[in-house]
């Protein structure tokens, strides 16, 4: 009877959301030089860099007022939307290049602050290893999300354009939010349990938020809001930055430092949070709890 009760406690008692933000807090404060290293190298330096990648105001604002122009003809629209992307494809191609590199970063972050405590070498190691996976389960999660919203809509779509659009939303948004906050500890999962399967990290992080997934979809709801909030900040600086200097390089690196200090700091902040949640639920996880009493 002994080993059951254990069991009984660490699952049902809900998440101490508290006790997640403390402990996240306290690994960025232990370790907050080594990961101002890494995430200056890896997140805010290619975030920044992407500003010089987009194109002159100049020159997006002809081929948008033709696609967003109900009069002009739909060769006219085509053309623009082929000017835009074309436009637009360094950009594109950058993005990419620093979302892996930016994802190497927080591998890197939440190898530094795992128990092993690695040198900075060893956990750049560690992040190399899981990249390819991670993005791997990075993609089958966005067509995964992709494929939910379009069979709601397709679900809905019988109750007319604008009542299946609206609630489409809704349920489109929920459904979203819910199941990135579920797999938000795949990253976690990769580099501290060395499980470089995506599908089985995938699916390990949904088995440990679901130890108590209101209470970790609250928390990640929270941190969204929050980050919203910062990224309308971001934007009101980056308006008041090109009114007063322009569009000139000067404005862009500007901008471009900004755009890359908020990232470097969520990032290393998602990192913190996510590592501090998959400790606490790993404690409260059936199969770690049964080992003990093996």
């Amino acid at each position: 009877m002994a080993d059951k009760q254990p069991k009984a406690n660490g699952t049902r008692a809900p998440l101490d959301l508290s006790a997640v933000w403390s402990r996240g807090i306290a690994l960025l404060r232990d370790n907050a030089q080594l990961i101002a290293v890494l995430a200056g190298l890896f997140v805010l330096v290619p975030n920044a860099a992407l500003q010089f990648t987009l194109p002159p105001d100049g020159e997006m604002e002809g081929p948008l007022s033709v696609m967003f122009d109900a009069t002009a003809s739909r060769a006219m629209q085509e053309k623009a939307a082929q000017t835009m992307g074309e436009l637009m494809q360094p950009f594109i191609l950058s993005a990419g290049i620093a979302l892996v590199i930016s994802h190497v970063g927080y591998a890197g972050i939440v190898a530094l602050i795992s128990k092993g405590r690695p040198t900075v070498g060893e956990a750049l190691l560690q992040a190399a290893r899981v990249i390819l996976p991670l993005m791997i389960a990075l993609i089958v999660t966005l067509v995964s999300i992709y494929i939910i919203l379009l069979t709601v809509q397709l679900v809905l779509s019988p109750l007319g354009p604008e009542p299946g659009a609206f609630l489409g939303a809704i349920i489109g948004v929920l459904t979203m939010f819910y199941a990135t906050a579920r797999l938000a500890l795949t990253l976690p999962v990769m580099v501290i349990e060395g499980e470089l399967n995506p599908f089985k990290a995938l699916r390990r992080s949904w088995q440990l938020t679901g130890i108590s997934p209101s209470n970790v979809f609250g928390f990640w709801m929270i941190m969204a809001v929050a980050w919203f909030v910062t990224l309308m900040v971001q934007g009101l600086i980056a308006l008041v930055v090109d009114g007063a200097l322009g569009s000139g390089s000067t404005a862009a690196l500007i901008q471009g430092l900004i755009g890359g200090l908020f990232a470097m700091a969520w990032g290393a902040l998602y990192s913190a949070m996510g590592v501090a949640m998959h400790g606490l639920l790993k404690r409260r996880d059936p199969a770690e709890i049964a080992s003990d009493f093996d």
